[in-house]
């Protein structure tokens, strides 16, 4: 059974509010810049499903893991789909921007993302992408693919003041080198945003051009590769 979104909102056209809402201006966007820039790339839907509609998103999700800019392992959809229920308190959703029409799409964008209330009078509401002590990166995916059009679409679509979405968005746990990074620091900067690092800090990481197995039998003694083998098969048989 298909996914139902709980919304769905299309790029492009006179209807759509520019980001300028975001950045807090007055000034109403040009409509006839609005066509100009639609016209320039496809036509994108932004999708916002429940945390359950993961199950059924599984082989669109498995398609863009291998086509993203920054990989995110725990936005792969076999451990996203059935670690968000169960590792989360909060109402987690999924923002998804897809391109193409309804017989033929494909995804070109992944958020997970939950909508947090200030527990003080005077903070504002934030929207913040997935992040758990389980899983600690919380990278969007980004497919390959005209990457920029989509961040831009993706930012244009969620400022539309009938969405009433909060209008901070924070990116816990992600990677300031990496690619996804500098495409939303180009983007803020090109829209006048403002974008603020905190919590900086050094993080270990694996970085292999060699796939699983040949990394495992490269760096463990072969009875501790022999005996990670025999936990997998146990692993497995446990389901």
């Amino acid at each position: 059974m298909a996914a139902i979104p709980l919304l769905e909102e299309t790029s492009g056209g006179p209807a759509g509010a520019m980001v300028q809402g975001l950045a807090g201006l007055a000034r109403d966007a040009d409509p006839a810049h609005i066509e100009i820039l639609a016209n320039n790339r496809p036509e994108r839907k932004l999708a916002i499903y429940p945390a359950a509609a993961g199950f059924d998103l599984v082989e669109e999700l498995d398609y863009l893991c291998a086509r993203t800019v920054e990989p995110n392992v725990f936005f792969n959809p076999r451990f996203l789909a059935p670690a968000m229920p169960r590792l989360e308190d909060r109402e987690v959703k999924l923002a998804v921007i897809r391109d193409g029409d309804e017989y033929r799409n494909r995804l070109r964008l992944l958020v997970p993302f939950s909508v947090e209330r200030p527990a003080i009078p005077l903070g504002v509401p934030v929207m913040r992408t997935w992040s758990s002590p389980f899983g600690p990166l919380g990278t969007p995916l980004v497919d390959r693919d005209d990457p920029v059009g989509v961040i831009e679409d993706f930012f244009s679509m969620l400022s539309r003041p009938h969405l009433k979405m909060p209008r901070v968005f924070v990116l816990p746990d992600i990677r300031l080198d990496g690619p996804v990074a500098s495409l939303l620091t180009a983007f803020a900067e090109t829209r006048g945003l403002t974008m603020v690092t905190t919590g900086k800090m050094d993080r270990p990481m694996l970085e292999s051009e060699a796939d699983g197995e040949d990394y495992l039998k490269a760096s463990l003694r072969s009875h501790h590769y022999r005996e990670f083998r025999r936990l997998k098969r146990r692993l497995a048989d446990l389901g």
